[in-house]
């Protein structure tokens, strides 16, 4: 975390405020699993583009057996989406969205980790969820980044809380995530 969030702290963009108050009002579960879709997609539209591009939704891979949630291109200009596109040869940021109760775990990241693709140019994914990432999950991240150079970022609600306040303080988001790539790779170890 960048700077951590205090919950007296209020967002000064009201549009920032709205998504954050309508993410926080669908009920974490499966049956709530369109609508968390949805609003985590709009925000990270509003926080991430530009650089990013808009995202295809539902995107089916060539053989049709995958379904991607939301796939991003990047485009050029930002200088840590540059360094993400860089570093990890991607073209993509694949989204995953899980609206479960518990925290995710070992196979929503293994979910993610089979649309990354590297010679499709998807090595780099995002999977939010309304919790931190569970033990599980954080091996199984490590994993796919040693085994197959694909590295994932977890986003949770506080997370997402703390993108949209640096969105209307006009700081870039995307701080967010470079942290998190800084924590992995200071502590990853043989």
């Amino acid at each position: 975390s960048i700077n951590p969030i205090n919950e007296n702290e209020t967002i000064q963009d009201n549009y920032s405020a709205k998504l954050l108050e309508n993410l926080l009002q669908i009920p974490p579960g499966r049956e709530h699993w369109r609508q968390y879709e949805d609003i985590c997609i709009k925000i990270l539209n509003y926080v991430f583009i530009p650089p990013l591009l808009l995202p295809k939704i539902q995107s089916k891979s060539e053989d049709g057996l995958d379904r991607l949630d939301a796939i991003y291109p990047i485009s050029s200009g930002d200088p840590i989406w540059g360094r993400i596109q860089i570093q990890f040869k991607t073209r993509y940021v694949v989204t995953e969205f899980k609206n479960y109760v518990n925290p995710p775990d070992q196979k929503a990241v293994e979910s993610l980790s089979q649309y990354l693709y590297i010679p499709g140019l998807r090595s780099f994914g995002i999977l939010c969820s309304r919790k931190k990432a569970s033990d599980s999950a954080l091996k199984a991240r490590r994993r796919a980044w040693l085994d197959a150079n694909k590295l994932i970022v977890m986003l949770c609600d506080q997370d997402m809380q703390e993108i949209l306040s640096l969105k209307a303080n006009d700081q870039n988001p995307a701080q967010v995530i470079d942290s998190q790539i800084d924590d992995f790779f200071m502590h990853l170890c043989p």
